[in-house]
């Protein structure tokens, strides 16, 4: 496993990296951009020929660490180990000139952020005082500020969640509320689908299991929502991608204690939810905590036709956590533990300390075509942007 660091000092709330910008917003409602392709030539230029490319490998793209392409030289051991040693060579942490990189982009005056996500190139914003979007035009060389935000609810907003068209703010005890088609992709017979609805009263964090939603009202509490597609015949080619957006939810929302109860090794951890410290789920699995702070992975397989959800055997994947997992992020097969008091990764069934320090936040990538190996970590101090490059995974 390699992993290298890039850390740009300054008092930052939020970071997310999107068309090869890190974009980074502080207390003040400022926001600022760091060009990723060139910081990569400039890292490239100030180190010798031996580790030429990496830096663009590591930080700007990582779509050339994948594909049939890089797979085959990777079968030629002259040019594995010839890559590897210059991965090698690249120095792990590197502390950028934050004055020379960071550019502003100006006065966004929304402030005390919770959360920050980017769909389709519009800034999603939860804070304090509600949830607010920004567009902004994305050139190569730079990022400007398009029109002037616009509130899109009042609520307080612990985290926004956009996806398949649709937008979901968790909103706490005031509730989860959904907006689809955010973008008016199906047209004018669709319009009624822009008002917001609150889905249920209670909403911690949402993220999606399989193509449905789930609404976590406590740590360790998930609620299932089936979530209809649109079924509007679409053949151009502009339009395939709206066949994916979704236009409502179906059926009643389901609890998935169910899935639960059978949790076993050798004998029974948990029957009850309050056994759990944290759950959180990927696409395809959980991630469930306990309270003696073993963590194992339960893989849950949807199968065609049925209503009901199917967990397989739990997977131990560690004992050795020092506390309370906070939050879970995954970076491609590698999961992101976000603790008290540091970022560890886990992979293979062994631990390492990524970032030490409470983190103010963390994110990942995984539906970027170019940066699916980087991870950010906002700190006090700074922002970490962390690349990730497991070479067992080519075999």
């Amino acid at each position: 496993m390699y992993i290298k660091r890039m850390f740009f000092p300054g008092e930052f709330d939020e970071a997310y990296i999107y068309m090869q910008k890190l974009l980074l917003f502080n207390a003040d409602g400022s926001l600022f951009y760091v060009d990723l392709d060139h910081v990569s030539r400039y890292l490239e230029e100030r180190y010798d020929t031996n580790v030429k490319s990496i830096p663009t490998h590591l930080f700007a793209r990582n779509d050339w660490l994948t594909g049939e392409r890089f797979e085959s030289m990777f079968t030629n051991v002259f040019l594995r180990n010839t890559f590897l040693d210059a991965l090698g060579r690249f120095p792990d942490d590197i502390e950028m000139d934050t004055d020379k990189f960071v550019h502003s982009i100006g006065d966004t005056n929304i402030k005390d952020l919770l959360d920050v996500t980017i769909y389709n190139r519009r800034v999603y914003m939860g804070t304090d005082n509600g949830t607010f979007h920004l567009d902004l035009e994305w050139k190569k060389n730079e990022v400007e500020i398009d029109a002037e935000p616009e509130k899109r609810h009042d609520a307080m907003c612990t985290q926004v969640n956009a996806k398949y068209g649709s937008v979901s703010i968790s909103c706490g005890d005031d509730g989860l509320f959904t907006r689809f088609d955010d973008f008016g992709r199906l047209g004018d017979s669709y319009r009624s689908l822009i008002d917001w609805r609150e889905v249920t009263d209670k909403s911690l964090r949402t993220s999606w299991l399989f193509e449905d939603l789930l609404n976590y009202t406590s740590a360790t509490e998930p609620v299932l929502f089936r979530v209809r597609r649109s079924d509007k015949e679409l053949t151009d080619t502009a339009a395939r991608t709206r066949e994916k957006v979704a236009v409502g939810f179906e059926g009643n929302p389901t609890e998935l204690d169910y899935l639960l109860g059978g949790v076993t090794n050798n004998q029974a951890l948990f029957q009850q939810q309050q056994s759990l410290l944290f759950l959180h789920n990927t696409s395809k699995t959980f991630l469930a905590q306990t309270q003696e702070r073993t963590l194992f992975e339960i893989p849950v397989k949807h199968e065609k036709d049925q209503v009901s959800l199917v967990a397989s055997q739990p997977k131990y994947l560690s004992g050795n956590l020092s506390s309370r997992i906070l939050d879970v992020t995954s970076v491609r097969h590698n999961l992101i533990l976000e603790l008290y008091d540091s970022v560890q990764l886990l992979t293979g069934g062994q631990i390492y300390r990524l970032v030490e320090g409470e983190a103010l936040s963390i994110k990942s990538y995984p539906y970027s075509k170019r940066f699916q190996n980087l991870m950010t970590v906002v700190v006090e101090t700074g922002v970490y942007v962390v690349s990730l490059f497991d070479e067992r995974e080519l075999g």
